[in-house]
């Protein structure tokens, strides 16, 4: 399982604040991969739509998500990377004319 979601804090400040005793989810979490970017909505909505076919829909959090069987945590974060890289190079040549 994995967690697709944007904070405007820090990441550990947020892995605090997540790691905090809750009774809808067990254990701790970790950071294993995080994705900068300029635009925190655009990319988490970018990496919610790469991945919807795994969204885990009996979850309470409608941020969990299965690891797809053919990635890895860090391919999935490359994906995202990839991604909102090609959308930002789009959106500047447009500008550009």
């Amino acid at each position: 399982m994995v967690k697709i979601g944007k904070t405007i804090d820090s990441a550990e400040r947020r892995l605090e604040l997540a790691n905090r005793k809750n009774e809808f989810m067990c254990g701790r979490w970790t950071i294993t991969q995080k994705v900068k970017t300029n635009d925190v909505s655009r990319t988490e909505t970018l990496a919610h739509t790469l991945f919807e076919d795994h969204l885990d829909s009996e979850s309470v959090s409608t941020e969990m998500y299965f690891i797809p069987s053919e990635m890895t945590i860090k391919q999935m974060a490359n994906l995202v990377r990839e991604k909102d890289a090609a959308y930002v190079a789009y959106m500047e040549q447009e500008e550009a004319g």
